[in-house]
């Protein structure tokens, strides 16, 4: 399919590297970073016996806090393996990593007689994080303080143009974008998860299955190449 004359919104900006790959697909690529962070002061309760943290935007505020180097011995579990490579860089122990919260729930749930043994565990979340671990948390009595670590902020523009094909790195991407613009039924969306795939699907009920894909692992440079090797929903 040629896309000479298509064009394509990243809804973050990306790397020079991954915009010559798309343009070299043939895309005109327009970037605009619908969300941003802004990071908040971590009321850290040390010790704590484990730390669960579920994005890189967590670990960042985490780096920035004068007591993180009373931390690096403490286990810690984390969603992402970009989140875990980029702890493990800077000296942190991580037990378990796994690509989404739900799947990081089921691993907990095996892990349940160790974790009530536990007595200060740490949860570094954003804002608008999901529900999925809290609630956890909660139905398992489990005595985790939740640290909020960043704001994420809503940074939409109302588009000019309207581009065939657009990539979504999270919810709230797809909460800004919709906030000035409407999905429309001959775009393509790319998403970087599941989550953020039904956030698109509650915005554009209409949406059909041969218009959304994900890449096989929540990235930004996989979604990138599922422009080039796009999987369905």
């Amino acid at each position: 399919m040629n896309h000479s004359k298509s064009l394509l919104l990243s809804t973050k900006t990306l790397s020079p590297a991954q915009v010559l790959l798309l343009e070299a697909s043939g895309w005109k690529v327009l970037m605009h970073n619908f969300i941003s962070i802004q990071w908040l002061p971590l009321a850290l309760q040390l010790p704590y016996d484990l730390l669960i943290c579920t994005s890189q935007n967590a670990v960042h505020s985490l780096l920035q806090h004068p007591q993180v180097a009373l931390l690096k011995n403490t286990p810690l579990y984390c969603v992402g393996k970009n989140t875990q490579k980029l702890l493990e860089t800077n000296g942190f122990k991580v037990l378990y990593a796994t690509d989404y919260a739900t799947e990081l729930v089921a691993y907990l749930q095996t892990q349940l007689p160790l974790l009530k043994e536990k007595k200060h565990i740490g949860f570094l979340a954003g804002t608008h994080r999901l529900d999925t671990l809290p609630t956890f948390f909660s139905q398992e009595a489990l005595k985790v303080e939740e640290l909020c670590a960043y704001r994420t902020l809503l940074t939409p523009i109302k588009l000019e143009a309207s581009p065939q094909a657009i990539l979504f790195f999270s919810p709230s991407g797809v909460e800004s974008y919709c906030q000035e613009n409407v999905l429309e039924a001959q775009q393509q969306f790319y998403c970087i998860g599941t989550t953020t795939a039904n956030t698109v699907r509650t915005h554009f009920p209409a949406l059909r299955e041969e218009q959304l894909f994900l890449p096989p692992t929540p990235t930004v440079a996989d979604v990138v190449a599922s422009v080039q090797k796009p999987t369905y929903f």
